[in-house]
C-alpha cells in the first residue's frame, strides 16, 4: 500500500535528482567554456612564439624567449602580450617584416583567436551567470556546496587561474553520501537484527530455565511422583 510518506519522500527524490542533474548540466557548460578559452590563450601564445621565431630572422635583437604555458595563465597571457607588443613595435619599422607571408599569415591567424577569446569570454560569462544563479537557488543553494558545486569565478584578465581551477565533484561526493548512508543503514538493520536475536536468545534460556525449574519442583515433591 502506497502511503502518503511514501509518495512525499518519492516526490523529495525526484526534486532532488533534477536539480542535481541541472547542476551537473551547467557546470559542464561553464567547463567547457573554459577549456575553450585555455586552449585558445595556448594557441594564443603559440602564434606569438612563432612570429618572435620569424622576427628574430628580420634582426629583432631585444632578447626574446618562448613562452611556455603552464598552469599559471595569467603570467603565460602577460607574456605573450608583451612579446607581441615587442613584435608589432618591431615590424613598424621593417616593412618587409610586414609583407613576409608567413608573418601575414599568422598575424591573420592571431586576429581569429583574439576575436575567438573575446566570444568565448561572453559565452563564459554567461554560463557562469546561469550556473551560479541557479545554484543559489532554493532548495538547491541548501546542498550544491556540500556536494562540490563551488561558484564559478567570473572571466577577468585578474583571476585566469582561478578559472583553470574550477572544478566541481562530478559525483563523488554524492556516491560517498550515498556509501556512508547505505553503511550507517546496514549496520543499524545488523545491530537492530543482533539485539532482537539477543533477545530471542534470553527469551529462550528464560524460558529453559523456568522448565527446569518446574521439573525439579516436581521431582522434589513426592505428590507429584504419583
Amino acid at each position: 500500500m502506497i502511503t502518503p510518506f511514501l509518495i512525499f519522500c518519492i516526490v523529495v527524490i525526484a526534486i532532488f535528482v533534477y536539480k542535481y542533474n541541472s547542476l551537473q548540466r551547467l557546470a559542464h557548460q561553464v567547463r567547457r567554456v573554459n577549456g575553450d578559452i585555455m586552449a585558445s590563450l595556448q594557441k594564443r601564445a603559440d602564434l606569438a612564439n612563432r612570429l618572435m621565431d620569424i622576427a628574430k630572422e628580420y634582426g629583432l635583437h631585444e632578447k626574446v624567449t618562448h613562452i611556455t604555458v603552464s598552469d599559471n595563465f595569467r603570467e603565460a597571457v602577460r607574456e605573450t602580450n608583451e612579446a607581441l607588443t615587442r613584435i608589432n613595435a618591431f615590424s613598424n619599422n621593417f616593412p618587409q617584416l610586414q609583407a613576409n607571408e608567413s608573418y601575414i599569415m599568422l598575424m591573420n591567424q592571431l586576429a581569429q583567436i583574439e576575436s575567438g577569446i573575446q566570444y568565448a569570454r561572453e559565452q563564459y560569462n554567461l554560463a557562469a551567470s546561469n550556473y551560479n544563479t541557479f545554484r543559489s537557488q532554493i532548495p538547491q543553494g541548501f546542498f550544491a556546496s556540500a556536494l562540490g558545486f563551488s561558484e564559478a569565478p567570473y572571466f577577468n584578465a585578474d583571476n585566469l587561474s582561478a578559472l583553470n581551477d574550477f572544478k566541481t565533484d562530478d559525483g563523488e561526493m554524492l556516491k560517498k553520501a550515498f556509501s556512508n548512508a547505505v553503511d550507517k543503514t546496514v549496520g543499524t538493520v545488523k545491530k537492530g537484527a543482533e539485539e532482537i536475536g539477543n533477545v530471542i536468545n534470553n527469551k529462550r534460556t528464560e524460558g529453559s530455565e523456568a522448565q527446569n525449574n518446574v521439573n525439579l519442583s516436581k521431582e522434589d515433591n513426592p505428590l507429584d511422583r504419583r
